[in-house]
């Protein structure tokens, strides 16, 4: 696995979903401190925390690891994810 290119898709999704590194660390078990430092040394995380990390990103471990998404259901919970999470954020506001 090209750990870089891992972190790397983890992040983007993070951005596009508006999602801070503390959700998804939480979202894994894991402290902030060990998810940032995976993170900023490319670290492989142990196999069991990257599929939380897939799943709590609304995406496939293979995509992760590879770039590619091998079913469209994948994708589609990944684009429902972001509009719940973009319509949780203005119930907010209001």
């Amino acid at each position: 696995m090209e750990i870089e290119a891992f972190w790397k898709r983890v992040k983007t999704l993070l951005k596009e979903k508006n999602i801070v590194q503390a959700e998804a660390a939480k979202a894994c078990g894991r402290s902030l401190f060990t998810f940032r430092g995976w993170m900023s040394k490319a670290i492989n995380p142990p196999l069991y925390d990257a599929l939380k990390i897939a799943r709590f990103l609304g995406v496939s471990l293979e995509f992760l690891i590879t770039g590619r998404a091998t079913d469209k259901a994948a994708k589609v919970n990944m684009e429902v994810l972001v509009l719940l999470k973009k319509a949780s954020s203005k119930l907010k506001r209001i």
